[in-house]
């Protein structure tokens, strides 16, 4: 092979290199890295994207927090703690928060598209929806702890069980607030 033509291959294959790059997600100036030193960097790119899907994490740790919170109310329920219509009214709130994580995946697909005079705003309203899903997963886990330690105390009776079941009500009521703003919008 003429050293042109080797010099060529290289330079193709640093170029593809870097597109590769930037279609993963990587920052600009890593992907320009790419070009001269793509035999080095280019095994870092087998690994996960730099954007990975954290929708898909946080929509697993909802489906098993539902999960532990179904399993906890049940047995709640059969200690007669737990009324129907307070676990409608977390079921609500579980759609609501499942509903929302589906946003932000659409918001990260219109984010990559968007126009510059766009960006902003939506990236604005995606930490706000981001920062919304965050605080009802800290919700249903702490009612899920919450309900584990009802069970514990020995039922709806006792100073113990008194103590924790206002816990539990307050965050029914706070979970209740939030369902009834969600259903709203």
């Amino acid at each position: 092979m003429a050293p042109l033509s080797i010099v060529a291959l290289y330079g193709a294959v640093g170029a593809a290199s870097a597109a590769l790059a930037l279609k993963r997600h990587q920052p600009l100036g890593q992907a320009l890295l790419m070009l001269p030193l793509w035999p080095f960097l280019l095994p870092a790119l087998r690994g996960p994207s730099a954007r990975s899907n954290p929708e898909g994490e946080v929509a697993a740790q909802l489906a098993k927090l539902e999960q532990a919170l179904d399993s906890a109310w049940a047995q709640v329920s059969a200690m007669g703690a737990g009324r129907p219509a307070e676990r409608e009214r977390i079921g609500r709130f579980v759609s609501h928060l499942r509903a929302q994580v589906a946003r932000l995946d659409e918001m990260d697909r219109a984010l990559q598209g968007a126009a510059e005079r766009l960006r902003q705003p939506l990236e604005q309203l995606r930490a706000r929806t981001a920062a919304e899903v965050g605080e009802g997963l800290v919700l249903l886990e702490e009612l899920c702890t919450q309900l584990t330690l009802l069970r514990f105390t020995g039922g709806p009776g006792g100073e113990a069980a008194r103590h924790e079941k206002d816990h539990v009500e307050a965050l029914l009521a706070r979970i209740g607030a939030l369902a009834e703003v969600s259903g709203a919008a």
